[in-house]
């Protein structure tokens, strides 16, 4: 089975994955992010949601039927990202 991991679970990433559904990609789809939920809309999160006009549920970014597996992971240490191999 072919697998395609998607570093980031941000807006970015929620796009790199909808752009490979849509170029026909139909494996096992992984997006990794430091964040513990799924992406959302910005502006309205530090507006609307924090007085109380809108819900979590209501910034969050529709995913459609991406069939895509969301696995928050810390960020790795910075040391880390210094000793690249490639």
């Amino acid at each position: 089975m072919r697998r395609l991991v998607v570093a980031g679970a941000g807006l970015a990433g929620l796009r790199a994955a909808q752009a490979a559904r849509s170029a026909g990609f139909e494996g096992e789809l992984i997006v990794v992010g430091d964040e513990w939920h799924h992406p959302y809309t910005r502006p309205p999160l530090s507006k609307e949601l924090l007085y109380g006009a809108q819900t979590p549920d209501q910034v969050a970014l529709a995913l459609g039927d991406l069939d895509v597996e969301w696995r928050p992971a810390p960020r790795p240490p910075r040391h880390h990202l210094a000793h690249r191999p490639w």
